[in-house]
């Protein structure tokens, strides 16, 4: 299930993931979860939960009133190659439709 991010419990997850995978497995430093453009009006961050335990980590930008981006994918370690982030993608798609967008990149 992915569920827009709101509360301080799924704020915390979703920059946990984001910092782990995207900063750490890869050896960088200096991972800002305050990042403004994780709040900027347009801007989705979702939550991929299985059996409500957080997984995955995405954020659906909205580009225009057709176009919706797909941006800063992120699966815990030890769900990577075992079909989570397909499961996130389908659902992120899902969730762009729901803002009226037509294409999704």
């Amino acid at each position: 299930m992915v569920v827009q991010v709101f509360a301080d419990e799924h704020w915390n997850a979703y920059h946990d993931i984001r910092r782990a995978v995207l900063f750490e497995a890869r050896g960088l430093i200096g991972y800002d979860a305050n990042h403004p453009d994780d709040r900027r009006d347009g801007h989705f961050p979702l939550l991929l939960l299985l059996e409500n335990t957080p997984v995955g980590a995405a954020r659906l930008d909205l580009m225009s009133e057709q176009t919706a981006w797909v941006r800063t994918v992120a699966i815990r370690a030890e769900r990577q190659g075992k079909g989570t982030a397909g499961c996130s993608w389908q659902a992120s798609k899902n969730s762009h439709h729901n803002t009226g967008s037509r294409d999704c990149l």
